[in-house]
């Protein structure tokens, strides 16, 4: 078994399907992930988009992974894939972060940075399910329907726009990471995430996420830790597709029967939240709490659970 680079506990991985001139282009265009072991999951690419991701993992020291059984499978089974590969291969690791092909690291030492942000947060391991990012374009660190004020302007579902004292946290929790790129508890993801074979590509980040909470098990999100989506500001007639599926209506309509809401801040109506469904979860603390109250630590959701007992 192997260590990462720089003793890292987290490995970065791709999951592609056609799209590796998207890959070549733009995330791997500024050499932003040289520091950090990265995996590529072919799920079913033609024989000659194949050929062309094995050259590109070997030019970029990436490691190439190829399983035609898993062709077409949901997002969330092939992160299931991924964590078994790396348990299999590497040792020390817990965290997988899934990138989307567009996205890059945008600061300087981003992967020595967030490797000290979990150190810092080591005691809260076993409650971390999921982390993100920041998003250099629009400064959005999450999204989310259940925040007072989240599903209204300036917000409109994401967290965006947001007020100062969020951005100067070194982290918070939101309802949901960004899910262009996701870091993953994997032990956690294992132990607790049931995969859902409805949900493709959308969704994926905000069905683990509540079955997270739904765990008591917390995700979080890093916003001096930012990425850069390079198809937003970058002109390209590559027909950016980041990983091509059918469109997810299964996936909706299984996130509603889980949930009790359809996603998406045109659509959620506060009235559909069971308070009794959620009560002494994540979630409920969450629903009661505005954007005005700023940015909540782990330990402000495990005092407000204890004072409730």
């Amino acid at each position: 078994m192997s260590r990462t680079k720089n003793n890292f506990s987290f490995i970065a991985a791709f999951i592609s399907i056609n799209n590796y001139d998207i890959m070549k282009n733009l995330s791997l265009k500024f050499n932003s992930f040289t520091e950090v072991d990265v995996l590529n999951l072919d799920i079913g690419s033609v024989t000659s988009e194949k050929e062309k991701g094995k050259k590109i993992c070997e030019n970029n020291g990436m490691t190439y992974i190829e399983d035609d059984d898993i062709n077409f499978k949901p997002m969330e089974k092939c992160v299931d894939y991924l964590c078994d590969y790396i348990d299999n291969e590497y040792e020390g690791v817990k965290w997988v972060i899934i990138f989307q092909q567009d996205i890059m690291p945008d600061n300087n030492d981003f992967w020595f940075n967030l490797e000290n942000q979990l150190i810092s947060l080591s005691d809260y391991h076993d409650i971390i399910g999921s982390f993100g990012f920041k998003y250099k374009q629009d400064g959005c660190v999450g999204r989310g329907n259940l925040l007072k004020g989240i599903i209204n302007k300036p917000h409109l579902g994401w967290y965006k726009n947001m007020p100062a004292s969020y951005h100067n946290a070194d982290y918070f929790v939101v309802e949901s990471t960004a899910w262009s790129a996701v870091g993953v508890n994997m032990d956690l993801f294992k132990k607790h995430i049931k995969i859902d074979t409805e949900i493709h590509l959308n969704l994926w980040g905000d069905d683990i996420s509540h079955q997270f909470m739904n765990a008591d098990i917390f995700n979080i999100t890093f916003p001096k830790l930012t990425i850069n989506e390079l198809s937003r500001t970058t002109k390209t007639n590559m027909g950016f597709n980041a990983y091509i599926l059918p469109k997810d209506d299964k996936g909706e309509k299984s996130f509603i029967k889980k949930y009790g809401w359809k996603w998406g801040y045109r659509n959620f109506n506060r009235k559909q939240f069971d308070t009794s469904k959620y009560a002494g979860k994540i979630q409920n603390t969450l629903f009661n709490l505005s954007v005005k109250d700023g940015p909540k630590s782990i330990d402000f959701f495990i005092s407000k659970k204890l004072s409730q007992l």
